[in-house]
């Protein structure tokens, strides 16, 4: 959902120009403040006649029950590279490629519909382009978990390292904490900046939608698809996972899955 408008006034940061606002990708973000909430993902698009600056937004409102209005308390601009924006940009985004077995090669599609807090619900197409009817087809929807990591370069000296967005959370904590017990005069310890992300999709086949057939056995129930998003192309395995929870985590029959993006992702 997109709104042209004349002026727009973020505490105090103005953007005019006949700025476009997006709220597609807005999310909710709860605080521990009752009525107060945090409102990210909003937005700007502010074009002159030099540039266009294209900014996201986290705004932090108050719910006033008087007069049954919101009161805007802060607003800052999020960074491209946080890891819950940059999931929900994936919402409403559709891949397509190859799905490869021992036996075939289908056209794939996927539809990324949901993301929130660490879930993420989609639904993928395989098929087969062998006449005007495919011999292969299968539509289901999945269902399972996204996480994160960003690329640092933590030592400063161009060795480049991922970690999970917790850890890197983590040591952000750290280092602002021992910055904070330093005397005047103390070096201070800068925080790795974040480089690039990726994402590790886990989804699992769930319902069907429609029909399905298959020209020489039949599709898997409970297939999983274990998937890295890097660098805009989806690459991953599809198998099925062990009957039982223990320390080994493997996936049996392993199948190759490569996906690209069909729908805009504007992260600037």
């Amino acid at each position: 959902m997109k709104y042209f408008i004349g002026l727009i006034s973020l505490c105090g940061v103005f953007v005019s120009q006949a700025a476009e606002v997006d709220f597609s990708k807005a999310y909710l973000n709860n605080t521990d403040t009752p009525l107060v909430l945090n409102i990210a993902g909003i937005q700007t698009t502010n074009q002159t006649d030099f540039r266009v600056d294209t900014l996201d937004w986290m705004l932090s409102v108050e719910f006033d029950p008087d007069n049954t209005s919101f009161i805007l308390l802060d607003s800052k601009v999020q960074d491209k590279l946080d890891a819950e924006l940059s999931q929900q940009y994936l919402r409403n985004t559709t891949w397509k490629g190859i799905y490869k077995t021992a036996n075939n090669v289908y056209e794939t599609k996927l539809d990324i519909n949901v993301v929130q807090s660490g879930f993420i619900g989609a639904e993928v197409t395989h098929y087969t382009l062998d006449g005007p009817e495919p011999s292969n087809f299968l539509h289901i929807k999945l269902t399972g978990s996204i996480s994160s990591q960003y690329l640092i370069d933590e030592d400063q000296e161009d060795d480049l390292d991922w970690i999970d967005v917790e850890q890197y959370n983590q040591k952000v904590a750290e280092i602002n904490e021992r910055n904070a017990a330093k005397q005047d005069g103390q070096e201070i310890e800068e925080i790795p900046e974040k480089l690039d992300i990726r994402h590790f999709i886990r989804v699992k086949r769930g319902q069907r939608i429609g029909d399905s057939k298959h020209s020489s056995s039949s599709w898997g129930t409970f297939n999983e698809y274990r998937l890295t998003l890097e660098n805009d192309k989806i690459i991953g395995n599809v198998g099925k996972p062990l009957d039982k929870y223990g320390d080994k985590d493997s996936l049996t029959g392993n199948s190759i899955i490569e996906l690209t993006m069909e729908t805009a992702l504007v992260l600037d």
